[in-house]
Formats: structure tokens, C-alpha cells, sequence
């Protein structure tokens, strides 16, 4: 987390940081504001530091993308519990340092609520649906790809036909989630939980579609050059994660190259980072770059499309190809 001269100096360069945090961060904060030194299942000392972190340092907390998570269902949203949760973070962020460390509070008595803005969640409802739908459908592939053996013998050819699929098949790159892909395929054991390997199969998708809200939620929270497009302010988002293996598959990025969508949203992104995939070798470097940087250049006019007719199908084969349930 920045510190106050970082902090000093991002606001001198007209540059706002602001902390998002993750589903289980909002869901940790609601029920301490709710229950106090009684709330169950939640590490109090870590909600204390963070209320104490963001009142000393003055900067913002958002939780739009973890509160879209526990609100969308399918393409439904429950605006009732989205509002709830948010004045109940809202209070959270309001509140003095002193009276929330010491419990002096009460939400029902303390927080007011004089009118709620319009924010149209069920008009969004279909595209977030569809975004995460494309996450879910490379989960799927990976798992399936995984499932053939994750010994070195079979790791470059699992990638280079998880990156071919999303090239010819997907018709689009999905970055996050193809360093996912050389994580598992690549020989890093630790991250094979996030896409159910050894999961019951009544787990499948429960487990799939919740890394693939994490997946959106952290590449979404950390992208300073998507918030400018739509709101024309400079911001230095800080994406806050209680999920380790989440916070280690982003971790030592770097970003190298941009390419403007235009009035598109979803842009390209190239980054560096560290090479820690124990299966793969400089072979594999000098193919991942020479194949990334050509599919770059061949779509480099051409808009993203995310459609439901093409996707769905996607879904149904690798369901049943996995065993979903």
C-alpha cells in the first residue's frame, strides 16, 4: 500500500488513488458494521487497519466491482442488497477513526439514508453477464486442458492450444486469464484450487465462476487507463484482495504497451513479468512473444465482440467435457 509521501505525490501530479476492494473485504466490513466485536468469521484487526489506513492517509475506498459480484445472479441484479451493502460501507468510510475502533456506534441509529441514487444495475446486468461468461468459458478450457496431465512434457502444448483456441476459436485474447493458464499448465501447483482441479464435480462451477468475478473484478479495479476513458480523471487504482493466489497471479506485472480500442473498452495490453513457470523454458518465451505480438498486429483494426450466440455454445461443449454438473 502507498505510503503518505507516494500518496502526497500522485495528488500533486493530479492523480487520485483510490483503494477497490474485493467481495469478501465488502463482506467483512458489512458485518462488522453490523455486529461489531460480535461479527463471526471475519479477522477484526485487519477491517481496524484498514479503517485506521484509508482516516489517516485520506484516500478513498470504492467497492462498486466487489459489491457487483455479490449482487449479480445470471443476468439478474438485486439493487435491494447492492444499496444495503453500500450504505453500510458508505458508513463505514464516514464514520470517525476513534468511534469505529472503539464501537461506539450503531448503523441503524447513525447512518441516515435522505435518498438513493439511480443506478440502473439490471441495464448493466447482460453485459456483466457476458464478460464473466468469457472468463468462465477459459476457466473451463484450462481445466479441461489440465485434466490431459501437468507434468513438463505436457505443459507447452497444453498452452499453445489454450492460446490457439483463444485466437481461432474464442476470437479473443483474454490476458488475465492466459497468465492463469501458464501458471497451472506452466508447473505452479499452487493455483490449481482456482479452477476446481480437485474439486467435486458439484463444485465445478460454483468454484469456476467465482474465480472468473475475481478475474473480472481485479483486471476492471486496476486499470487507471480505462477510468480515464470514461470518466477523464486520472486515477491510480489500487485493487485490495483478501484471495492470496489472486494477489500472486497479478503480482511483479509490469505494463509495457497499450493499444487504444477507441470507442472501444476493452483496449490491449502487453505486459512484462516475472517468469516463474517451472515447466517452461527460453523455447517457450521466444514462441509466447513472437505469437503474441503477431496476433496483436493481425487484430490490431479489428473490434472486440463479446455476443452471447457465440459464447454460449462454448459453455455447453466444455461443460459437458468437464463434467459440470
Amino acid at each position: 500500500m502507498p505510503n503518505n509521501s507516494e500518496i502526497s505525490m500522485y495528488k500533486e501530479h493530479g492523480i487520485k488513488p483510490i483503494i477497490f476492494i474485493d467481495s469478501c473485504i465488502c463482506l467483512r466490513i458489512v458485518k462488522v458494521v453490523d455486529y461489531g466485536k460480535q461479527a463471526t468469521n471475519v479477522e477484526l484487526q485487519k477491517i481496524l487497519s484498514l479503517k485506521k489506513y484509508i482516516s489517516e492517509h485520506d484516500i478513498e475506498i470504492n467497492p462498486f466491482f466487489g459489491l457487483l459480484e455479490l449482487c449479480f445472479k445470471g443476468d439478474k441484479a438485486n439493487e435491494e442488497k447492492y444499496w444495503d451493502f453500500k450504505n453500510r460501507i458508505s458508513f463505514f468510510k464516514e464514520l470517525p477513526l476513534k468511534r469505529f475502533v472503539n464501537f461506539s456506534y450503531k448503523y441503524e441509529r447513525d447512518y441516515f439514508i435522505f435518498r438513493r441514487p439511480s443506478l440502473n444495475l439490471h441495464g448493466q446486468a447482460l453485459h456483466l453477464d457476458l464478460a464473466v461468461l468469457y472468463s468462465y468459458c477459459c476457466l473451463l478450457k484450462i481445466r479441461l486442458l489440465a485434466k490431459k496431465g501437468l507434468t513438463k512434457s505436457h505443459a507447452f502444448e497444453n498452452i499453445k492450444a489454450f492460446f490457439n483456441w483463444m485466437k481461432d476459436d474464442l476470437d479473443m485474447g483474454m490476458g488475465a486469464e492466459y497468465k492463469l493458464a501458464l501458471s497451472i499448465l506452466g508447473g505452479q501447483t499452487k493455483f490449481r484450487k482456482m479452477i476446481a482441479l480437485d474439486s467435486k464435480t458439484s463444485d465445478i462451477r460454483k468454484i469456476l465462476m467465482a474465480t472468473a468475478w475475481d478475474l473480472f473484478n481485479a483486471k476492471n479495479a486496476s486499470n487507471s487507463f480505462r477510468f480515464f476513458k470514461l470518466f477523464g480523471e486520472n486515477v491510480y487504482p489500487i485493487f485490495m484482495t483478501n484471495d492470496n493466489n489472486l494477489f500472486e497471479l497479478f503480482r511483479g506485472s509490469s505494463l509495457t504497451f497499450i493499444k487504444d480500442g477507441g470507442k472501444h473498452l476493452e483496449s490491449s495490453f502487453l505486459h512484462n513479468s516475472e517468469f516463474e513457470y517451472p515447466h517452461l523454458d527460453e523455447q517457450f518465451i521466444q514462441w509466447n512473444n513472437e505469437n503474441h505480438l503477431e496476433a496483436l498486429i493481425d487484430r490490431r483494426n479489428k473490434p472486440p465482440k463479446i455476443m452471447d450466440e457465440t459464447i454460449l455454445p462454448f459453455v455447453q461443449i466444455l461443460e459437458s467435457a468437464n463434467g459440470v454438473i
